[in-house]
């Protein structure tokens, strides 16, 4: 029962490691198309975003001016 528990910890927190790195690379990615807590309603919509794995997808394949494309659709359809 004990290594039931720790392999379903051990998955957890592979889970959340990530979770964690897939936010800093979609946070890094958004910023190099000027999109930041400066811009609240597209950082917003990229939070929302991290939800959707096909819309990250894309998010990650496009270039800048794509990217901003995108979060700024998911921030009027998310309105």
């Amino acid at each position: 029962m004990d290594s039931y528990s720790a392999q379903r910890e051990k998955r957890r927190d592979d889970d959340d490691s990530r979770a964690g790195e897939k936010a800093e690379r979609i946070m890094a990615l958004s910023r190099e198309c000027w999109v930041t807590e400066a811009t609240p309603h597209l950082w917003v919509a990229m939070f929302k975003m991290l939800k959707d794995r096909d819309a990250v997808n894309v998010f990650e394949l496009s270039n800048p001016e794509g990217r901003k494309a995108l979060l700024e659709h998911l921030a009027r359809v998310d309105n």
